[in-house]
């Protein structure tokens, strides 16, 4: 009697491999996305300290200026993943930029802080992560 080989036939093993190359294909964009907007809710985080301090710093000069991220008491302006930066204003607002190192497209989180009187505004673009 002749005996049989267990095992798989290289269809088998190919079709495997094409079945796991599919499932790859349509995951790794979406983990991507997501660890962007992670990253980005990193970034709104730090602007919204950066927001904080600006405040603050306005109400203990009493002038009503904001300062820039030395005079603010943020020293520190990068991350490994994003740099940042604040444009003061005479009184009435700041703006506060965060851009995003080693990325090409959407690399740059950019809110503003107005105060009109009894107004305040907090608005920018946030890359899909909800606003603070």
């Amino acid at each position: 009697m002749l005996k049989r080989n267990a095992g798989f036939t290289m269809l088998e093993l190919i079709m495997v491999i094409i079945i796991i190359g599919v499932l790859a294909a349509l995951a790794v964009p979406q983990y991507v996305s997501f660890v962007e907007k992670a990253r980005a809710a990193e970034a709104i985080n730090y602007i919204g300290a950066i927001k904080s301090a600006e405040i603050a710093y306005a109400a203990e000069n009493s002038s009503g200026y904001y300062g820039n991220m030395t005079q603010i008491g943020l020293n520190t302006t990068n991350t490994p993943l994003w740099s940042f930066a604040v444009t003061p204003s005479t009184g009435v607002n700041f703006t506060v930029t965060a851009s995003r190192t080693g990325l090409t497209a959407n690399n740059t989180i950019t809110f503003t802080y107005t105060n009109a009187g009894s107004t305040h505004t907090w608005a920018g673009n946030h890359i899909g992560v909800p606003k603070q």
